[in-house]
């Protein structure tokens, strides 16, 4: 009885053990992957004025992708990593904790907002300690840089419960925290979006709810929505363009689901799991199968709702992850961490509405499953602490993957392994001959060897590969000023800002190269372009004050 009355404590303390037990061996990992140019090497969450910085403006997607372009909205992530910053300097630790605690504070949300929703203590708890454990999440939790998707979650999970409690109370104040929670996630990931469907499905679900509380909330989503993309359009941001690839839908959705289901093989880059948006027999099997599947929820929404309402889940947080909306990367292990919850509430209805001898076998069955599943979880939270072999396991799943490989080479030549490292650019390279970084690559091992002019040969090449990519400009820049060639690193490093006005490298660059030819005027103005796009700037900051210094 004591259980019973305090369900939540319960589970607020089994849960938090739970995700320890599961992530806490990987808590001391590195800085990885993307992790080096978010935090490591940003000297923007240094200052809060640098973090706030990103309210006003959006972060660049990559460009070595599938269709590049575009650039993310994400200002309340850099806010979270800024306050690691200040509380935990540089030590990688401190902020693998903060996203245990957001992924725990998901799955301790998700059992709240069930509760509400009349699921028995147990069952909501078998389905949010399934959830917490499922290793295809491994990315968004194990990633500091997957933050993102754990963040808008906990804001997620929020404003449903303010529409749930709206649903019920028909309160004014209920409906403006919906509005804040929505607002919040939208701020921490353009996923946030789907909570406008999740509410349409909540209230759905909870059909008695007199209909002006849902139009309430519906209006209440649009005018937060709207402000939402004002801001986005106010700082620069836009995702990548392009139009639906309508049939590359199903078959992308069934592979996540696979995915989700049977993690045997996972990988950090997924771009080249991307189905061709071109008609099949496979794309039109795959879009009457997802026909197919809507047909199962409209049948099973009254002989098990509770599935019926994990599955609609599922399907709201993964389809626009499978063509519909156009995404840089296309394909990616971390965009499913909230459709996953479906599948885990999904899994467990099913199970439990069954009778005792079949509950049984399939509770064992789902037993088996979680236990083989947090064994590939444990697995990929031990690649995750070491960056060489967190990329030779993905490769081996993705083996044609150009990016894993060039990172395996940048990988190896920061170990000082530059035989391998040149053989992996070279193997890039082979993979996709005008694949820029890679020939970078092999024009810095021949800087850090001696040999300038063929390094010069190779960022040329570079360049002639992608002439849009500034980048390239910069490191002939440096290779030129090196050289003592001062009008030939100015005219690289203009080029590079003439291209990318937004590349603060390149200003910084051409700020030494004035410094040290002695156009002090210029180069504070250099300096002074640095810190506008960059507030905060260590490097430029300390740059500038040693030229007033000299005044």
């Amino acid at each position: 009885m004591w259980t019973c009355s305090h369900a939540s404590a319960m589970f607020f303390v089994i849960s938090a053990l739970w995700v320890v037990l599961l992530y806490g061996h990987g808590i001391c990992g590195a800085f990885i992957y993307d992790d080096i140019d978010h935090i490591q090497e940003n000297p923007a969450l240094a200052l809060w004025s640098g973090a706030f910085h990103y309210f006003r403006a959006g972060d660049t997607f990559a460009r070595d992708l599938l269709s590049g372009g575009g650039s993310s909205y994400r200002p309340l992530l850099w806010l979270s990593l800024a306050w690691d910053r200040h509380l935990w300097g540089l030590n990688p630790c401190g902020f693998h904790l903060t996203n245990l605690l957001l992924h725990w504070i998901s799955g301790f949300l998700f059992f709240i907002l069930l509760r509400r929703v009349q699921v028995p203590a147990l069952q909501a708890a078998a389905v949010c300690l399934l959830w917490l454990s499922l290793p295809i999440n491994a990315e968004a939790v194990a990633w500091i840089s997957g933050r993102t998707y754990p963040l808008m979650c906990v804001f997620l999970a929020l404003s449903l419960l303010a529409a749930e409690s709206h649903l019920v109370k028909g309160s004014t104040f209920t409906a403006f925290l919906y509005s804040i929670g929505l607002l919040a996630a939208l701020l921490s990931n353009e996923e946030g979006i789907v909570i406008l469907p999740l509410t349409a499905l909540l209230a759905y679900f909870r059909d008695k709810s007199p209909p002006r509380r849902w139009l309430t909330l519906g209006m209440a989503g649009v005018i937060t929505t709207t402000v939402y993309f004002v801001m986005r359009h106010f700082a620069n941001a836009h995702m990548p363009g392009g139009a639906t690839s309508f049939f590359m839908i199903g078959k992308a959705f069934f592979k996540y689901i696979l995915w989700m289901l049977f993690p045997v093989h996972m990988s950090v880059e997924r771009s080249t799991d991307t189905p061709v948006n071109s008609l099949s027999l496979a794309s039109v099997a795959a879009l009457i199968g997802i026909a197919c599947f809507l047909l199962l929820l409209y049948w099973l929404r009254k002989k098990n709702a509770l599935a019926a309402f994990g599955l609609a889940w599922m399907a709201i947080a993964l389809l626009p992850f499978c063509g519909i909306v156009p995404l840089y990367q296309g394909m990616a292990e971390r965009y499913v961490y909230l459709a996953s919850f479906g599948v885990a509430l999904a899994t467990i209805a099913v199970a439990w509405q069954n009778h005792t001898a079949k509950r049984f076998v399939m509770f064992s069955f789902i037993l088996l499953w979680g236990f083989w599943g947090v064994m590939r979880l444990e697995s990929r939270v031990s690649d995750w602490k070491d960056l060489i072999s967190l990329y030779q396991s993905s490769l081996k799943t993705t083996p044609r993957s150009t990016k894993l490989t060039h990172n395996l080479g940048t990988a190896f030549e920061a170990s000082g392994n530059f035989d391998k490292a040149s053989g992996y650019y070279r193997k890039a390279l082979e993979l996709n001959p005008k694949y820029v970084p890679a020939m970078v690559g092999l024009g810095n091992l021949d800087q850090r060897s001696g040999n300038m002019e063929k390094a010069e040969q190779e960022y040329r090449q570079a360049a002639a590969m992608d002439p849009s990519d500034g980048n390239v400009y910069c490191y002939l820049g440096a290779l030129s000023f090196r050289e003592g060639k001062i009008d030939s690193a100015i005219q690289a490093l203009s080029k590079a800002i003439e291209i990318d006005p937004s590349n603060s490298t390149a200003y910084f660059d051409l700020g030494v190269v004035y410094q040290k030819s002695g156009n002090t005027k210029s180069a504070a103005l250099m300096y002074s372009k640095v810190l506008e796009l960059k507030p905060g700037d260590l490097e430029a900051l300390s740059s500038l004050q040693a030229l007033k210094s000299t005044e």
